[in-house]
Parts: C-alpha cells; structure tokens; sequence
C-alpha cells in the first residue's frame, strides 16, 4: 500500500509539471522558430540544428519541415560533408523521438556515410544513434563495440562506462528472451557491467554507480535473489533521487 501511495504521488507530481511545462513550451516555441528564421537569414544551417535539437517541444511537421530545407541548402554550400552530418544527425534524432525506427536509422547511417568520408568526429554521435534504435540484436551488440573502441581512443570514460551498461544490458535481454537461455549470453553480459564497474571504481560517477546497482538487481530477480534485489534497488533509488533522475527512481519502484 505503502508503494502505491508513493507512485500516485510521484505521477500526480509528474502531470502538475507537465501542466506547467506546457503552457511555458507554448510560448517558447513561437521564440524559438523566430530564431529559427533569423538564423536561416544568415545560412547558419548548424545553429538551426541545434535549436531543433535542444528544443524538442517544437511542432514536428516544422522540425521535419525545416530540416528537409537545410538537407536541400547544404547541397550548395562549401562545408557540405560537414552540415549534412550535422542534419542528418539531429534528423535521425528527430525520427528516434517519433518512435520511427527505420527512418531514424536510414538519417543515421547517411550521416555516417558523409562522416566516414572526411572522418568526422560526429561519427560516434551516428553510430550511438543507430545502435540505440536498432532491434536486430547482432548489429547492434556491432554499433556498441564500434563506439567502445571510438570512446576508448577518446579517453571519454563517463560515455564509455555507460556504452558498457547499454552493451551489459543487450546481452541480458538477449538471455532473458532466449527459448534456451546461452551461457555464452549471460557471460557477456556480466562481462561488461565488471568492466563498467571497474571503470566507475576509478572514476566515481553516481548516476553510473545507481544504474549498475539497478542492472544488478534486474539478475537477482532472475535468480529468485529478492533480498538481494530489494536492497539494491532501494540504493539505486536512493542515488537516483539524489539526483533528480525522477524517471529512473520510477523504474525502481515499478521493478
């Protein structure tokens, strides 16, 4: 009883906010697509794609819209590799946010191909998208691992220990779904939640931290492990609401 009240009240708070963010959002947008209008005057086709980026309240028949026009304007322009990337990035973002996975793929894998060519560092940010919208399981445990050696070239370790995690948790649905569950499967898996754990050890980031705990608590459950799982949840809730990572902590309490 006790978990009900404290979801109802969390979804209460979530809708109250919502309410509100709606109401400034609409006022946000008419300001937004005079920037964008501004900004077209100059031909600066990257800085229109990172307000359609940033700000995803905006209409999506203006966002698909406008974006459509910067793929026609940069065919003519000096920079072209370079603002066709950043298009069809923020597009394959567009396509991911309105659940169409194939059309989110395709703008990933186009941006790719223009960044493959000048070896452009957005490249990852390409990779990243495709792997996380993909449902063919082997291509994307190969989009993971592409971005893993690109991130560990970087040195970006915070990026990397959460592409472990995503990686981690690919394989443990894999298993999970499995009619004949592979051992093979559920190796790799707690391979890359130790080296993401090992990263973090060093590097100590708590949002990394909740979320290990979290992925951990999801085997204990498989495992019929419920004391176990009961208290890493709770400290991964706990961590998450330090934080403020609301939809997280929700993801506790429904686990």
């Amino acid at each position: 009883m006790a978990l009900n009240k404290k979801l109802k009240l969390f979804i209460f708070l979530i809708l109250q906010f919502f309410i509100f963010s709606l109401n400034a959002q609409e006022k946000d947008e008419a300001q937004i697509k005079k920037q964008i209008e501004k900004l077209y005057l100059k031909k600066d086709i990257k800085g229109i794609n990172l307000l359609i980026n940033k700000n995803t309240f905006l209409d999506p028949e203006y966002a698909l819209s406008a974006l459509y026009k910067n793929i026609q304007l940069a065919q003519n322009e000096k920079d072209k590799e370079n603002l066709l990337i950043s298009t069809y990035l923020t597009l394959g973002s567009f396509w991911a946010r309105q659940g169409n996975k194939t059309k989110a793929y395709e703008s990933f894998v186009l941006g790719e191909n223009y960044s493959r060519r000048i070896n452009d560092q957005k490249r990852l940010g390409l990779l990243l998208g495709q792997a996380n919208i993909i449902d063919e399981i082997p291509l994307k445990i190969e989009k993971y691992n592409e971005v893993i050696q690109i991130l560990e070239e970087q040195k970006d370790t915070l990026n990397l220990i959460r592409t472990h995690l995503n990686l981690g948790f690919v394989y443990t649905s894999k298993f999970l779904n499995e009619k004949i569950p592979q051992k093979s499967n559920k190796d790799s898996a707690f391979s890359q939640y130790n080296q993401a754990q090992k990263l973090n050890r060093l590097f100590g980031n708590k949002e990394m931290t909740a979320l290990l705990k979290y992925r951990k608590a999801e085997w204990e459950l498989y495992y019929k492990n419920y004391s176990k799982a009961s208290e890493l949840l709770i400290e991964s809730e706990n961590l998450f609401t330090d934080l403020g990572l609301i939809q997280w902590k929700i993801y506790c309490l429904l686990t």
